[in-house]
């Protein structure tokens, strides 16, 4: 081969490559904006499949610009205490939490205790029956159990809890 040959060789490989790297970038960019726009959809689709079936009434944070909601606690299946006969429910609950907008460091607390607040979700159902659960007002639930959450966090306080499911099972 000629010098000549050899330059114009060089110059075709270099343009194919150039040509190589634009359309593997430009996919990747096409494909990261559809799957989120997708990712999107998917989860208005989701809420929008648990509220028809009467398992939520609605499964938006607050709409406060001063809380935000923790739901990383997913959800919990345990027993409650057991009756005089022996019996004990199942129950099935999906909770999350409502805490100061902005507090990053606090976000950081709840994910790092996320275990030890669902084992406190835990302790409380499964220490009452289901009858003693029934006749309790969800406000005193819940408050009792954002004091005891509460106790046990140093960076900040949770200001309320949500269930998204609380479905007790036969």
């Amino acid at each position: 081969m000629t010098a000549g040959g050899i330059r114009k060789l060089e110059k075709t490989l270099t343009v194919i490559a150039g040509v190589l790297v634009v359309l593997i970038a430009a996919g990747t960019f096409i494909g990261l904006v559809k799957k989120g726009a997708a990712n999107v959809d998917a989860g208005s689709k989701s809420a929008q499949n648990l509220i028809s079936k009467g398992k939520a009434t609605a499964l938006n944070a607050p709409v406060s610009d001063s809380v935000t909601a923790y739901f990383e606690l997913g959800t919990i299946r345990l027993s409650t205490a057991p009756t005089k006969k022996d019996e004990s429910a199942t129950l099935v609950i999906s909770p999350w939490l409502s805490y100061p907008t902005g507090d990053d460091v606090f976000y950081e607390e709840l994910a790092k205790k996320r275990s030890i607040i669902k084992g406190l979700f835990s302790s409380y159902f499964s220490g009452k029956t289901k009858a003693q659960l029934l006749g309790k007002a969800e406000e005193k639930i819940t408050q009792e159990l954002i004091e005891e959450i509460n106790a046990r966090l140093s960076l900040g306080k949770i200001t309320g809890i949500n269930f998204t499911d609380y479905i007790f099972i036969e």
